[in-house]
């Protein structure tokens, strides 16, 4: 029925040997009979579930069986059961139905992984652009605008008891004239994080000049 088929076809002559395939490489649909030497084919195919979820399941199976099936089919067990005797073209339909089951599945789980990829991305974004608002670039202390916004909060809610010490650099031009601005740019950097390093929260310092 299958050899004109434009998939790869693997054959096994009994559950222990289908499972070895298995191991071996990857097999994304799985029809097996009810009856085979050694184990049936629930059996397989609830450790085929167990071991391989992404592979689709089907079973072949003759009426007087189908009550043993249905629990499977319930459960998702066995994605669709096929009928004794075989009718090739509605054989064949039932297999595309499977693979094509197993592709929109795939491309499904590919497609969320990407949009969780993309969401998480955005967020770091999001995040730094929120960061980079509120923070002076060259010494990453808060900017002015950060400290308008939290003294109209504090003003706001009431709160009379903050204070606010004011800074400056003695001859700090003299540094710029004298070693330029790359290494103004670095003695700034560096009194940012002494600053930094003696504060406690809730303490902050903000980049004003």
């Amino acid at each position: 029925y299958l050899i004109s088929e434009p998939y790869k076809k693997l054959f096994a002559q009994s559950a222990d040997q289908a499972l070895e395939i298995l191991a071996k490489e990857p097999v994304h649909v799985v029809v097996t009979d009810m009856k085979m030497p050694g184990k049936d084919g629930l059996t397989m195919l609830r450790q085929i579930k167990a071991e391989y979820p992404d592979t689709v399941r089907m079973v072949l199976s003759g009426f007087i069986e189908v009550a043993q099936i249905i629990p499977s089919i319930n459960t998702g067990e066995i994605f669709r059961y096929i009928t004794k005797p075989l009718e090739p073209s509605e054989f064949k339909d039932t297999l595309n139905d499977a693979i094509e089951h197993y592709l929109l599945r795939r491309d499904k789980e590919e497609l969320i992984k990407t949009l969780r990829k993309k969401n998480q991305k955005l967020k770091l974004n999001g995040e730094q652009l929120h960061y980079m608002a509120v923070h002076d670039g060259l010494t990453d202390l808060y900017n002015i605008r950060y400290m308008y916004l939290d003294l109209e909060k504090r003003i706001d809610s009431g709160e009379n008891q903050f204070s606010i010490i004011f800074m400056d650099l003695d001859k700090f031009k003299q540094i710029v004239d004298f070693h330029g601005h790359l290494n103004g740019s670095h003695a700034l950097k560096e009194v940012a994080q002494t600053i930094k390093e003696v504060f406690v929260k809730p303490c902050y310092g903000v980049a004003y000049g």
